[in-house]
C-alpha cells in the first residue's frame, strides 16, 4: 500500500504540484470489519489502514447499512486533517436520480447493535404494532405503511418486533395476515 502510494504521488508530482489525489479503496469484509466504519477503529476501515491512514490528508468511510437493502450506506469520517469531522449519516439510494439522498429514518445506534448483533427492535414498539392492528388483520406491509413506512423505520425492524410480539403471544398469523390475540388487544385503550 504505502509503496503504490508512493508512486501514485510521483506520477501526479511530475505533471503538477496543485493536483489533488483521491484514492478509492475498498474496505475488509465481515461484520467486525463494518463496524469499524464508526467509532474508535474508523481509520482503520480499509484494507492496508495504517499506510493508508498515515498518508491520507482525509478519509471518508462508507460501509452498507443493511445487509438486505444494497441502496442503503452509511458514510462516516474517517479522518479529517483540514476540518472538522462529520457525524455519521445514512444516506438512501433515490431511484428516480440515481443519487444518494439523506436517510431520515437512519438510527446509528440502531444500525450498531444491529452490526454488531444486538439488534434492539428500537423503530417500532409493539404496542404500535397493536393500535395497527385494531381494526382488523393486516399484512406486514400494511403494518409497515401504517407505521410510517421507510420514513419510521426499515422493514425489517418491524418483522423483528412482530416475531417478538408473536412469541410473546400479542399477535397470532392467518391468511389475511397479523392479528391481535386477546393478550394483544389488551394493549389498545
Amino acid at each position: 500500500m504505502r509503496h503504490t502510494l508512493l508512486e501514485l504521488t510521483k506520477v501526479c508530482r511530475r505533471h503538477s504540484h496543485d493536483t489533488a489525489i483521491v484514492v478509492i479503496h475498498h474496505a475488509r469484509t465481515g461484520r467486525g470489519n463494518i463496524a469499524q466504519a464508526v467509532g474508535y477503529d474508523k481509520g482503520n476501515y480499509g484494507i492496508g489502514s495504517k499506510a493508508l491512514y498515515s498518508s491520507v490528508r482525509s478519509q471518508i468511510n462508507l460501509a452498507p447499512a443493511d445487509a438486505e437493502d444494497s441502496s442503503r450506506i452509511v458514510l462516516s469520517c474517517g479522518k479529517s486533517n483540514d476540518a472538522k469531522p462529520f457525524d455519521p449519516v445514512g444516506l438512501k439510494l433515490n431511484e428516480e436520480t440515481m443519487l444518494y439522498d439523506l436517510d431520515s429514518s437512519f438510527d446509528l445506534n440502531a444500525w450498531k447493535d444491529d452490526v454488531e448483533g444486538k439488534r434492539s427492535n428500537a423503530n417500532f414498539s409493539i404496542a404500535e404494532v397493536a393500535e395497527s392492528l385494531a381494526d382488523g388483520p393486516k399484512k406486514i406491509g400494511e403494518i409497515h405503511a401504517d407505521l410510517g413506512g421507510e420514513d419510521a423505520g426499515s422493514r425489517r425492524s418491524l418483522q423483528r418486533i412482530l416475531q417478538k410480539a408473536k412469541t410473546e403471544g400479542y399477535f397470532r398469523t392467518g391468511k389475511d395476515g397479523y392479528k391481535l390475540t386477546k393478550k394483544g388487544a389488551d394493549l389498545n385503550p
